[in-house]
């Protein structure tokens, strides 16, 4: 991976918060990193598939509604 691919991926974790229960995920930020027709699989493996930028926003906006300390790692 490249540096310039390499910063993209870590500031699309970043905006997802960094673990505290004030930090929230930044929709703008994180639905504008994402391609028009981005799929999302939850719960991977066999977990529903979400389509498209506003099909996102609408499920990262229900998981916001009792999901707090979000925090993305790269392992």
């Amino acid at each position: 991976m490249g540096i310039r691919q390499e910063t993209f991926i870590r500031e699309f974790l970043d905006a997802w918060g960094d673990g505290t229960a004030e930090s929230r995920p930044q929709l703008d930020r994180i639905i504008s990193m994402m391609a028009e027709d981005a799929v999302w699989q939850l719960w991977v493996p066999g977990g529903p598939v979400i389509r498209g930028r506003e099909a996102l926003r609408r499920e990262i906006e229900r998981q916001m509604s009792y999901v707090t300390h979000n925090k993305c790692t790269i392992r």
